[in-house]
């Protein structure tokens, strides 16, 4: 592995998406409050008020296209952004615009061909030419079915203990929110471009950059193509990505000027360390949290967060069950003991960040699983000489 390598970047692709429409705001070419129906006056929003802003910040409550058995049924076929678009458009809204925040790819689409629309230019043209060639980004491609990409690497997924190739998706179906292939270099390079106001102004990315607010006045976790969070006290903006055999994150500590990008070309729903908990580790390494002293530095985590670990967990390719339980904000691992009339054995654990924990004078961690609305699925047991222990949740602690 080398980092000129390129990867696909998955829904990474959707901050390129978001500079895109921040920079043709600055040239008077749209504004964030124009209704999609100036761009698509057929779309059938039963006088609900969606805007731009809304498909930026997925406050759309338009339905997410993915979960939707039609697209499932055609993820291997060469398809059309109007095709996709057809597919979800005269799906019922989910919420009203701006009540919630709900994850949704589809606004992307959108979002790129309103892109083509106020360019007068295709949407990889627009964001080849404004983006990729000002940031010098010249390992930087789209994503294609028949194209040969120079240095791309391949995709793998893992399954049963086998690493097997991935499952063929066409590349013709993230459009706008998950088809860009780059590499570490490059994007160094664009994350540079953005931070001395290469490719639009400081104003305009601290937009990207401030949460959204819902119609009752809550914040979200997200801006516009970054999510917003905390590391060790600090501002964090991050987001990740995943097609088909590759995994990615990248995060910006936009104070410390850090930011580290990790790419991934394997799918492992029980990795021992998922892509996003390694930026963790390598952000805490620059930070220089653990280079005096190799000791593991722990972090404090909300009660809310804390209480998201406890339940009963069995083994994966195994017999057995362990228990990770909450006591006065400490959390602990728990052992069944030997005879039935026995307590479960309690080890404090530590969280060194919100997937990764250990305890104290031991070397093995044990990394946390999430799903996709961030609920614990299960950990991993991560031992010394590189062996591992899976486990799932079963049950929620009492």
């Amino acid at each position: 592995m080398k980092p000129d390598m390129v990867f696909k970047l998955g829904s990474m692709t959707k901050q390129f998406t978001a500079i895109a429409i921040m920079i043709l705001q600055e040239r008077g070419d749209l504004s964030l409050n124009n209704l999609i129906t100036t761009y698509f006056p057929d779309y059938p929003v039963n006088e609900e008020v969606i805007t731009i802003k809304h498909l930026l910040s997925h406050t759309s409550g338009i339905k997410n296209y993915n979960g939707i058995q039609e697209w499932k049924e055609k993820i291997r076929d060469k398809i059309s952004p109007k095709e996709i678009i057809d597919i979800f458009k005269n799906e019922p809204l989910e919420f009203t615009p701006g009540d919630k925040w709900k994850y949704c790819n589809s606004g992307y689409t959108l979002l790129a061909k309103i892109i083509e629309k106020a360019s007068g230019q295709t949407y990889k043209s627009f964001i080849t030419n404004n983006i990729f060639k000002p940031a010098g980004m010249d390992h930087t491609y789209f994503g294609t079915d028949d194209q040969i990409i120079p240095d791309l690497v391949s995709g793998y997924r893992k399954e049963d203990g086998l690493i097997l190739k991935a499952e063929y998706m066409s590349m013709s179906h993230p459009y706008g929110g998950g088809d860009i292939l780059s590499n570490t270099d490059d994007l160094a390079k664009w994350m540079d471009a953005l931070e001395n106001n290469k490719l639009i102004s400081k104003e305009s990315l601290e937009k990207c950059f401030q949460p959204t607010i819902l119609n009752n006045g809550t914040k979200t976790n997200y801006g516009y193509g970054w999510f917003i969070g905390d590391f060790q006290g600090k501002k964090n903006l991050y987001h990740g990505g995943g097609v088909y055999g590759f995994v990615s994150h990248g995060m910006y500590l936009p104070e410390e000027k850090i930011y580290v990008a990790v790419l991934h070309n394997c799918v492992d729903p029980y990795t021992g360390t998922p892509t996003h908990a390694v930026g963790d580790l390598i952000t805490g390494i620059l930070l220089g949290l653990h280079e005096q002293t190799g000791e593991r530095i722990a972090i404090q985590l909300s009660e809310e967060q804390l209480n998201k670990y406890q339940g009963v967990y069995k083994f994966v390719e195994s017999p057995g069950k362990r228990k990770i339980s909450v006591e006065n904000n400490k959390v602990y691992y728990e052992r069944p003991p030997r005879k039935k009339e026995n307590p479960w054995s309690k080890t404090e654990i530590f969280p060194e960040s919100k997937y990764v924990f250990f305890a104290q004078g031991r070397k093995s961690t044990i990394t946390f699983h999430f799903n996709d609305k961030d609920d614990v699925t299960g950990f991993t047991v991560n031992q010394p000489f590189g062996r591992t222990v899976t486990t799932t949740k079963m049950e929620l602690s009492k």
